[in-house]
């Protein structure tokens, strides 16, 4: 998808506030084709919640996004943190927590009230790699 089309379709999502001022829109950000092996996009959320920096970086770029379109919040797909089939690292567990702590910390900065939120699996295999406590303390 070209930047043009995403900016045009962000805007045209935004528009339905008109029609219902207080439906909450979400940006979702990763999903299976996303995570698959082998494409340039599977280790970007790793790499991310890995780095301080670019967790800092990501959490700006977000709320950037959230205000230029009038968005609610941010729902996070990352399939799946830790899972080896999937190329993740034990570390995944952890740093998804950082990852959302930072998101958390960067909107309430703001002054807005945005939400953060997450898929989790109905699998055991993956949902053992994700700590559902730490994930809730900064999840609405």
């Amino acid at each position: 998808m070209s930047s043009d089309m995403s900016e045009e379709l962000f805007t045209q999502v935004a528009a339905v506030k008109d029609l219902k001022p207080s439906l909450k829109i979400y940006v979702s950000v990763g999903g299976w084709t996303f995570s698959d092996n082998d494409t340039v996009t599977q280790p970007l959320f790793g790499e991310i919640a890995a780095d301080a920096t670019k967790r800092r970086t990501f959490a700006n770029n977000t709320l950037k996004i959230l205000n230029t379109y009038g968005f609610d919040g941010i729902d996070i797909d990352w399939e799946y943190p830790g899972a080896g089939d999937r190329r993740g690292k034990p570390r995944d567990t952890d740093n998804y927590v950082k990852l959302l702590a930072k998101l958390r910390s960067t909107f309430n900065a703001s002054g807005r009230k945005l939400g953060i939120s997450f898929t989790a699996p109905s699998s055991y295999w993956y949902l053992k790699w994700f700590d559902l406590p730490g994930l809730l303390k900064y999840a609405d």
